[in-house]
């Protein structure tokens, strides 16, 4: 929970919290295609044999692209996460360089 209160975004909120989203968005879209048989056949029998093809067609859809959304999300912030230790690294490296080559001046 400090992630969510880090001004300077040094610690990601996103990756421990994702699962809850993914739960939230899988209820919702759950709870509109239950609303929407139900308006399909509140408007008629032609209406609801409709809806009751194309709401899970239009179902999965939207769970691909959460799921796809959600996968995106977490792909940068992995990839800010693993560019954050690579420029450490090379920080460290150089100053470990730098160090080394400073003491061999007097070769």
């Amino acid at each position: 929970m400090n992630a969510l209160w880090d001004f300077s975004f040094k610690n990601f909120f996103a990756p421990k919290f994702i699962g809850l989203l993914y739960a939230i968005g899988l209820g919702l879209i759950g709870l509109f295609s239950l609303l929407f048989l139900g308006l399909g056949f509140r408007s008629g029998i032609l209406a609801g044999l409709l809806s009751l093809i194309l709401t899970p067609v239009f179902a999965l859809l939207e769970i691909i692209f959460l799921r796809i959304f959600l996968e995106s999300m977490i792909a940068v912030i992995r990839v800010a996460e693993e560019s954050i230790k690579i420029a450490a690294s090379v920080k460290e490296t150089a100053e470990n360089t730098k160090t080394v080559t400073q003491g061999n001046e007097g070769f």
